[in-house]
């Protein structure tokens, strides 16, 4: 008879002191009888390089889908880079995700979960423990964004300096220029011109704007037209 072992829930996930785990590891125990070839014996921390050896370690059937079950916790510290190197491994088919390095200012901190196993017929079939590490901040670095440059007719850019615990990330930041509206991720399109009233050009503060209600005749800007002439007591914004 073949089971299908399915993930039924994750508790516990909790820091602990020490390093008790040097990379991610999965301890397994079954909770008794033999079922299948080989039943399901803990594998006493064994793990897999890929999905499909770890599937293949007795002879139940995984319906596990072969994801990483702890990547809403790790791959968050990947992208920020606070995780600057990352391993995952296998067992019984779920993958768990370890920083194996960390940026400068920060140090690893093991984390343990516990997850459990039902058949399809809803029997429990033991409970793994779950090994990892993520990183802590230990000190922050004060990081300062650049000034605002222009690149080309309305649009501008900047250094953008964000901090990694001890380390500043930089990143190019992108904006409209004032005198424009619109939004802009690549710093050359998206971005138009305020309109022009009776000759005089139309304003804005630069990158506070997405509509042309951000636009504006700046106060104290003399006028002409066929009523006459005259000047604006105050910043006057173009109505949507």
């Amino acid at each position: 008879m073949r089971f299908f072992v399915l993930l039924m829930f994750i508790v516990g996930a909790t820091a602990i002191s020490g390093n008790v785990y040097a990379d991610a590891r999965v301890d397994c125990s079954y909770d008794g009888g033999v079922v299948g070839p080989g039943g399901w014996p803990g594998n006493g921390g064994i793990t897999y390089q890929t999905c499909a050896e770890s599937e293949s370690m007795d002879g139940d059937t995984y319906s596990t889908g072969c994801h990483v079950i702890n990547a809403a916790t790790v791959q968050p510290q990947v992208a920020s880079g606070m995780c600057t190197r990352s391993t995952t491994v296998w067992a019984y088919g779920l993958g768990f995700q370890d920083c194996e390095t960390c940026v400068d200012g920060a140090t690893k901190t093991s984390k343990t979960d516990t997850i459990t196993f039902v058949n399809s017929g809803g029997m429990r079939r033991g409970t793994c423990n779950i090994g990892y590490n993520v990183c802590t901040c230990t000190k922050t670095a004060t990081c300062t964004d650049g000034p605002w440059t222009t690149i080309r007719a309305g649009y501008q850019s900047r250094i953008k300096s964000t901090a990694v615990c001890n380390t500043c990330k930089t990143s190019t930041e992108y904006r409209c220029a004032p005198g424009y509206y619109g939004s802009t991720s690549n710093g050359s399109t998206g971005c138009t011109q305020c309109p022009s009233v009776d000759g005089v050009a139309g304003t804005s503060a630069g990158g506070n704007g997405t509509t042309i209600t951000s636009c504006y005749v700046s106060t104290g800007t003399t006028f002409s037209n066929s009523s006459g002439s005259g000047r604006y007591d105050g910043n006057s914004y173009y109505c949507g």
